[in-house]
């Protein structure tokens, strides 16, 4: 990877390392006639990024990016052995352009186009048919799609098993008419956050091999979060969860056990905050119980919380939680706020949580809660197991 603001520089090492170069990161500054001198030595990369902006930031002159035109000119006849192109392009991206790049590379598995200085895709969904080959699209964008879309691009691309960032139209042609069976090719589903169309609980129930869910910050008039996973006929091994509701209501002890009596094969479980604000952001409503609730997952090797505080969890039910899953080898608690802003009850001593740190060592594995096993090792530090993490 590469952001050098000496082309001349860059150019000799391209020269001199090209052919075992797999994957190559360039600013857009280098120009169209040195970038194209740079790809046409990289003969094996499978993984090209172009980056709008250069680095570093100080170099003068703002942000740039590639046109269409220029995009497929610079890449044809060039690198062919391509899978995954992160580009940014300085135009709403059209179909037609998307049909040519598809024939510029054909091997693609893997597409992102981006907007200059924002990190939204410049191509709706069905833009990505014509790459027959795809196998992982990354939405990151504000236009939504129809279940039909949806169904469309995954019958043109029949090796698509990854899609992140969908979000769903409200309106469509009655869903009960439509053909679902291409949805089974989903190995993995991630949905936008904010509102989804009421389509989803029915099109979560025909992803039938789906083994991944995302469900961050999601919204579904009249469903709520337990309704959802409910939907699924497909066993997880790895669940993200964020606030469902309209109304602002959090995940709490009764969704966890739900899920868990739901999914009892996942391998790794997310409980997420939606809000990165420390002047509104909230804690979930899970105490205790939701933990004892997960000592069914018996696979579970990941347990992530994201939380505003971890005052209503103690630190015996984590130990508890640990060593009734075998298989558990790393959690993460990230508090969401400034850490002045934390109780004194939030704030367990630091030996509490190195035992369960040592434990999950001792399993390959770490407990990520950065603050709290910074602090002093003192071994006067009198600890309770009752606190709260």
């Amino acid at each position: 990877h590469t952001y050098s603001s000496d082309p001349l520089a860059l150019q000799s090492v391209v020269h001199t390392l090209g052919h075992a170069i797999g994957a190559v990161t360039l600013g857009v500054r280098l120009g169209e006639q040195r970038l194209r001198a740079c790809l046409l030595r990289c003969v094996n990369a499978t993984c090209l990024t172009i980056e709008d902006s250069p680095w570093p930031p100080q170099v003068p002159g703002g942000y740039a990016a590639l046109q269409p035109e220029h995009l497929l000119r610079l890449l044809s006849g060039v690198l062919p052995k391509l899978t995954t192109l992160k580009v940014t392009v300085d135009s709403i991206w059209s179909d037609t352009y998307a049909a040519r790049l598809a024939a510029v590379c054909p091997l693609l598995e893997a597409l992102t186009v981006y907007r200059p200085q924002i990190m939204l895709t410049n191509m709706p969904l069905v833009s990505y048919r014509p790459f027959a080959n795809l196998r992982e699209v990354a939405l990151v964008s504000d236009q939504s799609s129809s279940v039909q879309d949806l169904l469309d691009t995954l019958a043109a691309c029949p090796r698509l098993q990854k899609l992140g960032g969908l979000m769903l139209d409200e309106y469509g042609p009655d869903i009960a008419e439509l053909d679902y069976s291409a949805l089974s090719q989903l190995s993995e589903l991630t949905l936008a956050p904010g509102p989804q169309g009421r389509s989803l609980p029915c099109l979560l129930r025909q992803c039938s091999n789906l083994t991944k869910l995302g469900l961050r910050g999601v919204r579904v008039e009249g469903s709520s979060i337990r309704q959802l996973v409910a939907a699924l006929t497909c066993k997880l091994a790895s669940l993200e969860l964020g606030r469902l509701e309209d109304d602002g209501e959090d995940i709490c002890d009764a969704d966890v056990i739900s899920l868990c009596g739901a999914q009892p094969a996942l391998t790794a479980l997310s409980l997420l905050t939606t809000e990165y604000n420390p002047l509104i952001a909230r804690g979930h409503d899970i105490t205790d119980n939701a933990l004892t609730a997960m000592h069914s997952l018996q696979s579970l090797e990941l347990l992530r919380i994201e939380d505003a505080n971890m005052e209503n969890i103690s630190v015996a039910a984590l130990d508890a939680l640990v060593r009734a899953c075998p298989r558990l080898r790393k959690v993460v608690l990230l508090r969401v706020g400034e850490p002045d802003d934390w109780t004194d009850d939030a704030q367990p001593s630091s030996n509490a949580l190195r035992a369960v740190d040592e434990l999950l060592r001792e399993r390959g594995g770490e407990l990520e809660d950065g603050d709290v096993l910074e602090e002093s090792d003192s071994d006067d530090t009198t600890d309770s197991e009752e606190e709260g993490i």
